[in-house]
């Protein structure tokens, strides 16, 4: 659930606006820092690299009430153009 929501919020970095088909490649690293006890979280994205279609990003999930830090990892989107 915290992967696809970091993946999904990873559009936020389009400048286009277009509708484009993308598709979540490789996760890899992901721990669970604190226990899941939130209905809400935020997300922090980093955009580490571009290559082409290819994008990555590392992600933190956090907790919308007390900010703990819950989720952490990378992952990997491929855009179609």
């Amino acid at each position: 659930m915290f992967i696809e929501a970091a993946a999904q919020s990873s559009i936020a970095f389009d400048q286009d606006k277009q509708v484009k088909i993308g598709f979540l490649t490789t996760v890899k690293e992901v721990t669970l820092l604190s226990d899941i006890v939130e209905m809400e979280y935020l997300f922090v994205l980093n955009k580490m690299a571009e290559i082409g279609e290819y994008k990555q990003f590392s992600f933190l999930a956090m907790g919308h009430e007390n900010n703990s830090e819950t989720v952490s990892g990378y992952f990997t989107i491929m855009v179609k153009e």
